[in-house]
């Protein structure tokens, strides 16, 4: 079954200058999935909702249309970043409830379990202008129980093929706070133009100049390791500045 999860590439966006007091820069995300007949609606309701309650830090909300994958038809809500102590503080509001149940909820066909996403720092790379970045193809995995410390190892090398290599692209790594049957980690590659998929792939041999003749083929085979390949999927999606909160 489809966890929530974001289009991830943006995030980059406000994450400076907005890291919470604490030593973690966390989301709060739900997939909402509108009625056929309901989108023009749904996406009015979410608009305005977004635009009239959640204009301050650290509770902006950005949305998300989800192109391709399981999510495909789904929008994508990211509120953020924000620490659980920032939640506790978060100002009761009967009103925003209200709003929310009304003229969004009563327009979703579903709505997905809310969970809490955390950015990897130190397991991403932004290459100079990924701040206007707001297309993504984000990839999701189910981390086999006790193989996280391998799954990290096998991101690492990843992530230092862009660094050397200089890609025009963004990768940012996330993981799943709390336990769950999964995906437990998202990586999102994050582009200007949807024509960035089109360019020349190179990637195996960038990958085999920095790691060493063969490495790839190792690489997969660790990967076996620690993921269910029968649960990776992969989703592309894209900022809606206009259903988002104010700049």
């Amino acid at each position: 079954m489809r966890k929530p999860m974001v289009l991830i590439g943006l995030f980059a966006l406000v994450i400076s200058g907005l890291r919470a007091q604490t030593d973690y820069v966390q989301w709060v995300v739900v997939d909402l999935t509108p009625k056929a007949d309901k989108i023009g609606m749904f996406e009015a309701g979410l608009a305005a909702h977004n635009k009239k309650y959640h204009t301050a830090d650290p509770y902006k909300a950005y949305v998300w249309a989800v192109n391709t994958g399981p999510g495909s038809g789904s929008y994508t809500w990211v509120m953020g970043p924000i620490s659980f102590a920032q939640m506790d503080a978060r100002p009761v509001n009967a009103e925003h409830d209200t709003d929310w149940n009304n003229n969004v909820v009563a327009h979703c066909e579903s709505v997905a379990e809310i969970s809490y996403w955390r950015w990897d720092e130190e397991l991403s790379y932004a290459p100079e202008g990924a701040q206007n970045f707001t297309k993504s193809r984000i990839r999701f995995s189910t981390i086999l129980p006790g193989e996280g410390d391998r799954y990290e190892e096998q991101v690492k090398k990843i992530v230092e093929v862009y660094k050397q290599k200089k890609y025009p692209a963004a990768y940012n790594v996330y993981w799943r706070y709390g336990a769950s049957e999964g995906p437990h980690a998202a990586i999102g590659m994050d582009f200007a133009n949807w024509a960035y998929l089109d360019t020349p792939n190179t990637f195996v041999e960038d990958f085999e100049s920095i790691h060493g003749d063969g490495s790839w083929q190792r690489f997969l085979e660790e990967l076996d390791l620690c993921i269910d390949r029968s649960k990776t999927y992969d989703e592309l999606t894209e900022f809606m500045p206009g259903l988002s909160s104010p700049n």
